[in-house]
């Protein structure tokens, strides 16, 4: 269904397509379709082992991808969990509460992947 989605209104390049599925009737409702690789990619790409990113540039080159993203050769393997941290004040409702980052440090791990993107001693909402 999404690739008809994107068929349809003649979309080529990396695209999110959102669906809400209800058990009880065994249908799909559509929500939205984003045109730019979901935000959640690492998730995808640590179960799946594809580099979405890097196939969004040769798309964006004008390569087309072959065989590689048949839904038959995709395969989700182990676990993955995204996790967020940002700087609110859940007294007020979880409003912003930016303030001055002082230090941020994370162990390195084997097997765990951090994107992260700060800068020592500048005001962030958002550490990664």
């Amino acid at each position: 269904m999404p690739a008809a989605i994107a068929c349809a209104c003649r979309y080529q390049g990396a695209d999110t397509v959102e669906f809400l599925y209800d058990t009880e009737r065994e249908a799909f409702y559509f929500l939205e379709m984003n045109t730019r690789i979901q935000v959640e990619h690492p998730v995808t790409e640590m179960i799946t082992g594809i580099d979405l990113v890097g196939a969004q540039l040769r798309l964006a080159m004008g390569e087309r991808l072959q065989d590689e993203f048949a839904q038959s050769r995709i395969a989700a393997k182990g676990h993955a969990v995204e996790v967020r941290v940002y700087a609110e004040n859940p007294s007020r409702n979880f409003m912003p509460s930016p303030g001055l980052l002082v230090e941020f440090e994370l162990p390195e791990m084997e097997g765990i992947r951090l994107d992260t993107g700060y800068l020592p001693e500048a005001h962030v909402r958002l550490i990664g």
